[in-house]
């Protein structure tokens, strides 16, 4: 019998029609700070949006959408786990069932990803964090059949020299310090 390995729930991603309308009012209601803003997929905008350092955003807002208001449509449900191993986990059982689609693994530079849909066409994410920050958005291929040593030495010569790259545990502490400050506002 596998062993599942251990998530918690991370974050969501919410398709919108106005982007910069949708930031406004999750800034204004949550607070959530905007931490990066691009564009996926050749013409797709995408706001990532946090109020924990621990984590770069818990909601990402992503323009295109198509379904008439009122219509329920999330983007994403993200799941993070401990581990590259329980990534890999994940992706071999995914990988083994038939009412898996869009099965991928991908780096974003900061995390490691397996994206799949369900039988419904749900998109659910598997995540585990890297050492690293790298301004967002990117999404670029994982081979998870690397060991994890060459998993984090790839993604470290990738993107070192991109910019904002850091390590993540300063750029928590840069988030914390504009945290701190919007609520010394309120």
């Amino acid at each position: 019998m596998r062993k599942f390995p251990q998530f918690e729930f991370s974050h969501v991603g919410i398709f919108v029609f106005d982007i910069d309308k949708m930031t406004r009012f999750y800034q204004e209601l949550l607070g959530l700070l905007e931490t990066d803003r691009g564009v996926v997929h050749g013409n797709t905008p995408v706001v990532f949006m946090s109020r924990s350092a621990r984590d770069h955003h818990q909601v990402v807002l992503a323009g295109g959408r198509t379904a008439e208001p009122g219509a329920k449509l999330i983007n994403q449900i993200s799941l993070r786990v401990d581990s590259l191993g329980d990534l890999r986990s994940i992706f071999q059982t995914a990988s083994e069932r038939t009412d898996v689609s869009n099965l991928r693994a991908v780096t974003h530079g900061n995390a490691y990803s397996v994206y799949f849909s369900d039988p419904e066409g749900n998109q659910l994410e598997f995540f585990t964090d890297a050492p690293w920050y790298v301004e967002q958005p990117i999404i670029d291929p994982l081979d998870l059949s690397k060991s994890d040593e060459e998993i984090l030495s790839e993604t470290y010569e990738s993107f070192k020299d991109k910019p904002g790259f850091k390590k993540f545990s300063e750029w928590q502490e840069q988030l914390q310090e504009r945290i701190d400050a919007s609520e010394d506002k309120q």
